[in-house]
């Protein structure tokens, strides 16, 4: 093109068709989303959500601290008080125990199967604009698989079976640490003579720990350690005695080292401490 030739004029779009076009599409968008807002919310998949998340808090809760455990203890420690959300406080809960086997220590852990049932009333708006909700439930089933040493459980959502479940979990009681196991073991180590053999120690605390509370001692340079711990529990207190008569004894140990195939309520947990993260 020739730069003397005359350009024609560009278009210019006028102002107010460009304010109109806006006032337009505002028209527009408004009463969309005016109408998103007021949509009620959909109770069913609000239970459904819900339900998810009682099954994850589960998952976590009976592997805490993966400890040895049956299946029939899980499955009572699952449903009988588990955590809940709490940020529908209207909603209703039931977790309910199916079946149950193995343990956790087994090569294929321990399973448990349960189904989680929600209840989401309906509710109104309660001003303007406000948000009202659909009534909704769910009923879902899941199988846990807990293996010892696991932090969160496997979980599967499952078909749930017909009709009512009718299985109620019934465990042997799990032993009891003694309450006052620390000040024992200072008592049993103050009695002993100076320079008492690890034999000997070993004897007097065995005497006041009987199984399945496990009692392991070990002499170390002028210094007596003894453990003495319950692996079911995890519970462990360790007493250190001097040849000088001094006693002093330790607790609150890491779980993680009283864990299966871990440290344990051992000696070294004084003599060659594990530092852990």
């Amino acid at each position: 093109m020739d730069p003397r030739e005359p350009t024609a004029p560009r278009r210019r779009v006028s102002i107010p068709i460009v304010v109109a076009l806006a006032v337009l599409a505002a028209v527009i968008a408004v009463p969309v989303l005016v109408a998103a807002a007021l949509r009620p919310v959909d109770g069913d998949r609000l239970a459904r959500r819900l339900a998810d998340r009682v099954v994850v808090g589960i998952a976590d809760d009976v592997a805490t601290d993966g400890r040895a455990a049956d299946a029939e203890r899980l499955a009572q420690e699952a449903t009988t008080a588990p955590r809940l959300p709490d940020d529908v406080p209207d909603a209703t809960y039931e977790v309910t125990p199916l079946a149950w086997s193995g343990r956790t220590d087994d090569a294929d852990g321990a399973r448990v199967d349960l189904t989680v049932a929600v209840d989401v009333p309906g509710t109104s708006a309660a001003a303007v604009f406000g948000k009202s909700r659909s009534a909704g439930s769910t009923r879902a089933c899941w199988r846990l698989v807990v293996r010892a040493g696991q932090d969160v459980a496997d979980h599967q959502r499952i078909g749930c079976p017909d009709g009512t479940p009718t299985a109620t979990p019934s465990p042997t009681p799990l032993p009891t640490f003694p309450a006052a196991a620390e000040a024992d073991v200072r008592a049993a180590l103050e009695t002993l003579p100076a320079e008492a053999s690890g034999p000997a120690a070993q004897q007097v605390l065995a005497a006041r720990f009987p199984p399945p509370v496990t009692v392991r001692v070990e002499r170390s340079g002028d210094e007596l350690v003894a453990a003495v711990g319950l692996a079911a529990t995890r519970d462990c207190v360790v007493g250190v005695r001097a040849d000088d008569g001094a006693v002093r004894t330790f607790t609150g140990f890491d779980r993680a080292l009283l864990a299966p195939g871990e440290v344990g309520c051992a000696p070294s947990l004084y003599l060659a401490p594990v530092t852990t993260h």
